[in-house]
């Protein structure tokens, strides 16, 4: 990723609190259906209160180390701010089915996954209905 499309990501994610991109930067995807599903590889965290070249370096750094998770044509860079000021930065893939995403996200350990249609599901409540199943 080049600084320039680093800097993309960031202006992006300042504007909407997270974004989703291509692979390598670029614009931010709008997607128009399917779930969001992170968890390929280990999401890094860095404090969103740094300057643009330590969160370009982070960006960077991010996508080098990831690149071929990157590559496939199915996965996304994906950026998101908590209300803790922490910057997230993952790859994640497109899963069409609700279940599907759900499960998937389910066995990669993630908190939530995204409804392409604007709206964070919370996993936590599937994870205690699986935890009750099974008890």
């Amino acid at each position: 990723m080049d600084k320039q499309a680093a800097l993309e990501v960031i202006r992006h994610t300042e504007a909407e609190a997270g974004g989703t991109f291509y692979g390598f930067g670029g614009p931010a995807v709008r997607m128009k259906g399917g779930f969001m599903v992170g968890g390929i590889v280990p999401t890094a965290i860095v404090a969103w209160g740094q300057t643009d070249n330590t969160l370009v370096k982070a960006l960077q750094d991010f996508t080098r180390q990831h690149k071929a998770a990157l590559a496939d044509s199915n996965r996304y860079l994906g950026t998101w701010v908590d209300d803790k000021g922490l910057l997230y930065i993952d790859v994640s893939e497109v899963v069409y089915s609700k279940y599907q995403a759900v499960v998937l996200g389910l066995s990669r350990g993630e908190l939530a996954i995204w409804d392409n249609r604007g709206e964070e599901i919370d996993l936590l409540p599937f994870r205690q209905l699986l935890c009750d199943a099974i008890d």
